[in-house]
């Protein structure tokens, strides 16, 4: 029997797959075994990310999984019939059953000795090609690595070329995939890596973009993204021969990534150049092989990040050189992102045919089309220009496939596209929900979509503990738990002049959450509804966590109602207010206890067609200050900074706050200003503003002191 074939060595696979995917979901060994917990891992349920948007594609994992068993119950089959033939042997079936057992064991024996020594083995190559590191030249170590990662991708045909093969100075490796071959070529004299070309084998998928995005890896010497991007050139070579047999699944990325940039062409004349719209409102911003290959959208960013970007110099720049710029700058960096590429889905899906957009350009598709495939309106472009006119400008149209066209469609295969969030996002579960819906998560078997149900997460942990994780020092779920209490203060003071804020935290529901790592997807349109979704919870966790950060925790704070004299006043020395949230990520409810005024209530609404916060009072009538309030906190996304513009606005009031007033009258403000996009710029990295710069904001706020 082949070592291969053996019980051992496919209970060595699934150990192996089950170690893979515990590194990916960020669970020590120690800590799902039970002893215990690694100082490295920070102590909140395994939950969080194992489901289908998590950082594993459960349903491969399923797959393979469900084959090695099988095949693990195939070997014990034999064994059970080999010992019922020996049984069957008459007087000699002892001795039969002895003999056969010792030749079992024997056979074990060598087995596990031939794979001890492999493991050691690789252990030696690695630790050689680890000692000589520094005896090696650059060119030297870089070829070696791009030939250990290769083989750790089971390439089998590696074809080097040295300088006296060739006839030159320069050295060739070839790494042979399936139907694509990378060349990576160095100079000996100099010891430069010379240039990484992948030949598709097509001219018309020759991209130099993508080759010097690889040549600057392997220059630069940044294997951990080289060997991401050749993880996804190889699963696409893999792809392609074992459906289509030519480069199918290359073509469909590259129209892909041609057809987002058509559409944030549109957007951009749509908006009048307002690129910064376009990343919170539109289809987001391409990003087309910077770092990555393939297609990436930067789809959202805090408004804080968005103020202190250079618009014209890096992003417009970057975007309209379609990856000729192929390192991503650092302000990029600071979006939030998806990268897209492609792997293995659990059910058929059907792909448009070779040289057909996604984006439908005219009117109406080809006839040859019409039997299998529809039309479908995107009103994001719709909605986009509505702060510049009225006018809606008319919605895209994108080619989706029917439903029916699953059957007999030539363009069908077991995998969809996956789009990486770069960073992962917490999400609320009904946000990991309605995502999952888009994916498809419940066609993709029972053991996928059952782990969507709330009721097998044995531990949870809550959306605004997860949130506040990075402000608590050493974070545990029991300090997590306190620190979201009544008990515990969370204080800001902006300024010197404005009175010191105290927030404590009053709900005591739970919301369930999740961490989302990538989202599978069919269609474009399924990843744009996804992005809206998205957007609306990361403006949420950003307000929150304008409230609850590190500036403001506070463990050991009690409340303090100490008079002192400010203008003249006698007036309270600080504004107590109650957070709650409801149904996260769409609402947040504030309770204000402000100087010498009445409670105000207040309702902050997320809306998930446009991701922004709107503003309400919960008493009285005051539309005019409700458009106010939502203008401060949608420039912001700051509450401490929407408080203190609140105060000033009743502090400057020419009405005597009186019992008697009306809220409306209390909160008549026609002459306070809200902030303007440059007088925000200061915002720091956490949301919060730095004391030493707000001064200098303040005193170009239009509100009177």
């Amino acid at each position: 029997m082949s070592s291969n074939h053996t019980v051992l060595y496919f209970t060595q696979e699934l150990t192996r797959l089950l170690k893979t995917a515990q590194e990916e979901w960020g669970i020590s060994v120690e800590s799902a075994k039970g002893n215990r917990t690694s100082p490295e891992v920070k102590p909140f349920p395994q939950s969080l990310s194992v489901h289908p948007l998590g950082p594993v594609n459960m349903s491969q994992l399923a797959t393979e999984f469900s084959k090695n068993i099988n095949m693990l119950r195939e070997i014990l089959k034999r064994f059970r019939d080999s010992l019922l033939s020996a049984a069957n042997c008459g007087p000699q079936a002892e001795q039969h059953i002895r003999k056969y057992i010792h030749n079992l064991k024997e056979k074990a024996q060598i087995t596990g000795i031939l794979t001890d020594t492999q493991e050691n083995l690789n252990i030696c190559k690695g630790m050689i090609l680890d000692a000589c590191t520094d005896y090696m030249d650059d060119s030297h170590l870089t070829m070696k690595q791009v030939v250990r990662i290769a083989q750790d991708h089971g390439t089998g045909t590696l074809i080097e070329k040295t300088a006296e093969q060739i006839g030159t100075s320069r050295t060739n490796l070839a790494i042979v995939l399936k139907l694509i071959v990378l060349d990576v070529e160095f100079e000996d004299t100099s010891q430069q890596i010379l240039k990484a070309r992948v030949n598709y084998g097509s001219e018309t998928l020759q991209d130099p973009n993508v080759d010097n995005l690889l040549t600057t890896q392997l220059q630069s010497r940044n294997f951990k993204l080289f060997r991401k991007n050749f993880s996804a050139l190889h699963k696409l070579d893999e792809f392609c021969k074992t459906y289509m047999g030519n480069d199918f699944f290359f073509e469909r990325m590259k129209s892909l990534g041609t057809d987002i940039f058509s559409i944030y062409e549109r957007e951009r004349a749509i908006v009048q150049d307002d690129t910064s719209r376009i990343l919170t409102h539109g289809h987001g911003l391409p990003l087309n092989n910077m770092d990555k290959i393939g297609p990436s959208i930067a789809f959202w960013a805090p408004r804080y990040v968005i103020l202190e970007t250079n618009w014209e110099l890096t992003v417009i720049k970057q975007i309209l050189n379609r990856g000729q710029m192929n390192v991503m700058h650092d302000s990029l960096k600071r979006f939030h992102r998806l990268w897209i590429t492609m792997e293995e889905s659990h059910v058929m899906n059907v792909f448009l045919p070779s040289n057909t957009s996604y984006l439908l350009a005219g009117d109406d598709i080809d006839e040859n089309l019409k039997q299998s495939f529809d039309v479908v309106p995107d009103t994001t472009c719709a909605n986009i220009a509505s702060h510049i006119t009225s006018e809606p400008s008319p919605p895209l149209k994108f080619i989706y496939p029917k439903k029916s066209a699953t059957e007999g469609a030539t363009e069908s295969a077991y995998v969809h596209f996956v789009a990486w969030l770069e960073p992962a996002v917490y999400v609320s579960d009904s946000v990991a929900r309605a995502i999952g819906n888009l994916a498809s998560i419940k066609s993709r078997g029972h053991i996928v979509s059952s782990m969507f149900d709330s009721s097998n997460m044995i531990e949870t942990v809550s959306l605004e503990k997860l949130l506040i994780q990075d402000a608590v020092p050493n974070p545990t779920l029991a300090t997590l738990s306190s620190s979201l209490s009544l008990e515990t203060r969370w204080e800001m003071q902006i300024d010197e002049l404005s009175p010191l804020q105290r927030y404590s935290f009053a709900s005591h529901g739970q919301t369930y959450a999740r961490k989302v790592d990538r989202i599978p997807f069919i269609h474009p349109v399924d990843l744009y509804e996804a992005i809206k979704a998205l957007r609306q919870q990361l403006t949420f966790n950003t307000i929150f966590q304008s409230i609850f950060n590190s500036t403001s925790y506070r463990p050991t704070s009690h409340f303090a109602h100490s008079e002192e004299t400010m203008f003249g006043e006698n007036i309270s020395s600080s504004i107590n207010i109650k957070v709650m949230t409801q149904e996260p990520p769409k609402q947040m409810l504030l309770t204000l206890e402000l100087p010498k005024q009445p409670p105000l209530s207040l309702q902050i609404v997320i809306l998930a067609e446009d991701g922004q916060p709107y503003v309400m009072t919960l008493q009285g009538e005051s539309a005019e200050y409700d458009r106010k309030m939502t203008q401060v906190l949608q420039l912001c996304q700051n509450v401490p900074m929407l408080v203190r513009w609140i105060w000033k606005s009743m502090l400057n009031s020419d009405v005597a706050a009186d019992e008697d007033m009306s809220d409306a009258n209390i909160i008549e403000t026609s002459d306070v200003q809200p902030f303007t996009l440059e007088e925000l710029k200061e915002l720091s990295d956490d949301g919060v503003p730095k004391k030493d710069e707000l001064k200098e904001i303040l005193k170009r706020i239009g509100a009177r002191w």
